[in-house]
């Protein structure tokens, strides 16, 4: 009964992720990904999350171990542990597993596989988290992290997808655009972290402004994408 417990809730945990992915699905219906590549990037996201969960556990440990103030605990935890780790571990992910791929053939499929990644990551931080402290946390994890890993993947994937697709040569034009997505989307979730570690009681109405102002951000880099850079198969 104890395994069922726990397969039910993994499965649960799975919605969230499930429900961007048909999100971001929609957005790219003119041209989608194919399924098989999706699931393969989704489950490298899943992978991922281990070694970055084991890690920013240890670096967490060592942080406590200072005893610093509680602000300045907050702050370093978010930005060089939470933000840092979670989103080198994507970063790692796109630049290794999806760059190169054969279906990565136009600037917008950099933000679709970078969201994927995100979710993947994001799925295994919700199992984690609904294994040890119950379902109900869900509903809000579904619009709060789970868009948040969502968003901070796609950004990455985003500036990765203009890289690529933004002309030949142009090698430290291309690094620096891909430090740059990789330096946002540490900050955005940094900034995301340090709100929600803070627990005061309004503390949605900052995240929800944050996360609203990312998407619509991410949605107008979309647009300037599409005018920008040349469009369909290379």
């Amino acid at each position: 009964m104890i395994i069922l417990r726990y397969i039910f809730l993994i499965g649960l945990s799975f919605l969230p992720s499930l429900f961007w992915l048909l999100v971001i699905r929609f957005l790219d219906r003119q041209e989608p990904e194919p399924v098989k590549t999706v699931v393969k990037i989704f489950i490298w996201g899943i992978i991922i999350g281990v070694p970055a969960f084991i890690i920013a556990k240890l670096a967490t440990s060592l942080l406590d171990s200072i005893h610093l103030s509680v602000l300045a605990s907050i702050i370093i935890s978010s930005f060089l542990i939470d933000g840092l780790i979670e989103e080198t571990a994507k970063y790692a992910v796109i630049r290794d597993k999806v760059f190169k791929l054969p279906d990565f053939n136009e600037p917008l499929d950099g933000l679709v596989y970078g969201v994927t990644v995100g979710l993947g990551l994001a799925f295994f931080e919700n199992a984690l988290i609904v294994i040890t402290s119950g379902a109900e946390i869900l509903i809000l994890r579904a619009v709060t992290a789970t868009l948040m890993h969502a968003l901070a993947g796609g950004i990455i994937g985003y500036y990765f997808g203009v890289a690529k697709f933004i002309g030949p040569g142009k090698h430290k034009v291309k690094n620096k655009l891909i430090s740059y997505g990789l330096i946002l989307a540490i900050v955005f979730h940094a900034i995301y972290n340090t709100i929600a570690k803070a627990k005061f009681a309004w503390n949605l109405i900052p995240l929800a402004i944050l996360l609203i102002g990312v998407y619509v951000a991410v949605l107008r880099g979309v647009r300037k994408m599409r005018r920008v850079l040349p469009q369909g198969p290379k």
